[in-house]
């Protein structure tokens, strides 16, 4: 006889499950150029379309990865989407993973939260997610990315959490080959080990880690280490001349219906944004200063001074992070929510500071779910997720930064959750 709160959960599951689902259907023309909802100042890029599925075609002809035509993650997104393109023989076939990656993530969330606070907590955290506006429409309504380095991720937590560190670092490692962003959550567990007196666990993490990582991203690494890495986005390497072809391979041409662009149709602010940065470039803090300066600059100018603010801002990046693991070594709470908190406070502040998409958020929101203390976090939750989407995407990094200082002060500082 199941107890109540399994009763609660698969309730809650199935919720998830006839939400995500009906994204899907639904997503199914809009995830081409073929309409379907749209959302004002949401990011309602068609990157499954025109760039996932070319990359799977590319790949499935043959041609190598990172070596013949530019891909932006480690190997493992490919190899999935691929599989399913091949058994599916459909284009949509591929884009089953990435809504059931979003599903399965409630499982380990309700397990995080039931093992840091109680079952109430937990039930909570699972519904929070199952209804999260971010996740919803961009893994489930447009197929972006984020969903299975996501899964994987929280499920190296669930581990970390019940001190399994060897499958921890293992599942870790395949949320890395998904999507490397995940790699900002290494350094957090080994310190969290190291300050716990494991320090031999926290070799043996790191190791794990590592050579797990490495055999993922073989042949690559073996074959074209530098334009690998370099794909990456592992800063100060060269990749050599490459070829218009390894540009375009991996993406389809818009279709000869789409009318042609023309600048001067922008709005002025859109107009002075290409003076930095193409419209579809991810968003950083400093490009909104630049553009509102009260001095005009043209285009080398501008785009000098914008690669320069960059570099700052990954400096300070770097600096804010290791600030926030020299807290975390310091720390006296033995407490797993330290982790889960730092864990969360790491993506964002990578988000707000190295350029952000706003689909990027839906690897968060799962960190952040799990640490939903009431109703009233709830409320907070989910009108973050609203203002989020609906919100003009070049103040974006400013949302995200700041719900990153909130968390640290609400969090980490006055223990609040």
């Amino acid at each position: 006889m199941r107890s109540q709160s399994t009763k609660r959960f698969l309730a809650i599951f199935a919720l998830a499950f006839g939400i995500r689902l009906l994204a899907f259907v639904v997503g199914v023309p809009a995830s081409q150029m073929m309409g379907g909802p749209e959302i004002p100042f949401a990011e309602n890029f068609k990157d499954y379309y025109f760039a996932y599925i070319p990359s799977v075609k590319a790949f499935l002809e043959g041609r190598m990865l990172y070596r013949d035509f530019y891909h932006a993650y480690p190997p493992l997104f490919i190899y999935v989407l691929s599989l399913l393109y091949a058994v599916g023989q459909s284009w949509f076939a591929p884009a089953i993973p990435l809504m059931l990656g979003d599903l399965l993530t409630i499982v380990p969330i309700y397990l995080i939260a039931k093992k840091l606070f109680n079952e109430n907590r937990a039930v909570l955290a699972t519904f929070a997610f199952a209804v999260c506006p971010v996740n919803v429409y961009y893994v489930d309504y447009l197929w972006l990315n984020p969903s299975l380095t996501t899964l994987f991720l929280m499920v190296s937590v669930y581990l970390f959490l019940m001190k399994r560190t060897n499958l921890s670092a293992l599942s870790l490692a395949i949320s890395t080959g998904f999507k490397q962003t995940s790699l900002l959550a290494a350094p957090i567990m080994i310190v969290e080990l190291a300050r716990t007196g494991n320090k031999r666990k926290a070799a043996t993490f790191f190791a794990i880690y590592l050579i797990a990582f490495i055999l993922i991203s073989l042949p690559y690494i073996a074959v074209t280490p530098v334009r690998y890495l370099w794909c990456l986005r592992v800063p100060l390497l060269d990749p050599g001349p490459l070829s218009e072809e390894y540009w375009t391979i991996g993406f389809a041409p818009p279709p000869s219906t789409a009318p042609p662009f023309d600048p001067s149709t922008l709005s002025t602010l859109s107009q002075k944004m290409l003076k930095f940065v193409s419209l579809n470039a991810p968003m950083k803090l400093h490009l909104l200063i630049l553009m509102l300066a009260p001095f005009e600059l043209d285009e080398n100018t501008a785009k000098g001074i914008y690669s320069t603010a960059g570099n700052v801002l990954l400096v300070l990046l770097a600096a804010g992070y290791l600030a926030l693991l020299f807290w975390l070594y310091r720390s006296k709470r033995p407490n797993g929510n330290v982790v889960v908190q730092s864990l969360a406070i790491g993506q964002l502040l990578f988000f707000g500071m190295y350029g952000l998409y706003k689909y990027y958020f839906a690897g968060v929101t799962p960190l952040l779910a799990a640490l939903i203390p009431n109703w009233m976090g709830l409320f907070i939750f989910m009108a973050f997720n609203v203002v989020l989407i609906f919100v003009p995407r070049i103040l974006s990094p400013y949302l995200v930064l700041g719900g990153a200082l909130f968390l640290a002060a609400y969090g980490l500082v006055k223990g609040k959750l």
